[in-house]
């Protein structure tokens, strides 16, 4: 999550969108932007979580949300079920689950971890709890908090369309490839029932994805 007091936007940090890549470059690119901090109404700062909802930091900022705009970045939702699916079962979830050092956190990883090696991917993808996108972009009421949307799957294109809006020129904007997912949707192409479950369990995403882009 990043605030920039200068350029007036608010990026809202959605999982498996290139965040860590967006993040790192941006800041960068402008040492005045906060991470993972916003301001409140009585003027001071508050920390908030790398991946808090555009309705958390709403609720945290007041009235002076309303001053911002409000960027995300959003993927196809069955490129987002695969990401997450292996991002457990063989790229950084599993990798940290044999790096960390035993706590609860540690446990909670390893079950994730250990959930993708017994299931098959539309299994787990009918069963594992894993947040939806429409989560941190929307309030409780499912009103849209978000101005400015990008597409993940044309990130160096959009991000430049997006961020260009607060005065970055492009040679600024090549982004880096950071955190690169370990497999793509390309892998799970034309899985009729893959794509079925994901249509009901991810029906808010899917729309959302197909009505933008």
């Amino acid at each position: 999550m990043l605030i920039s007091e200068v350029r007036k936007f608010i990026y809202i940090a959605v999982p498996k969108t290139g965040s860590t890549s967006i993040e790192a470059h941006l800041t960068s690119l402008d040492p005045t932007i906060q991470r993972n901090r916003v301001l409140r109404p009585d003027g001071t700062w508050v920390d908030v979580h790398k991946h808090a909802s555009a309705a958390e930091i709403k609720s945290k900022m007041g009235e002076l949300f309303e001053e911002y705009s409000v960027v995300a970045f959003i993927r196809d939702p069955v490129s987002t079920a695969v990401s997450k699916y292996y991002h457990y079962r063989s790229g950084r979830g599993a990798q940290r689950a044999r790096e960390w050092k035993i706590n609860n956190r540690l446990n909670q990883l390893r079950l994730r971890v250990l959930s993708t090696l017994i299931l098959p991917l539309p299994v787990w993808v009918r069963i594992y709890p894993y947040s939806m996108t429409h989560k941190f972009l929307m309030d409780d009421r499912q009103n849209m908090l978000i101005d400015v949307l990008g597409n993940f799957e044309n990130l160096q294109d959009e991000f430049e369309r997006v961020f260009s809006q607060f005065g970055f020129s492009s040679s600024e904007l090549m982004l880096p490839h950071i955190n690169q997912t370990q497999m793509s949707k390309s892998k799970h192409e034309n899985e009729i029932l893959l794509e079925k479950i994901i249509a009901k369990k991810a029906a808010i995403d899917m729309q959302i994805f197909r009505d933008r882009f």
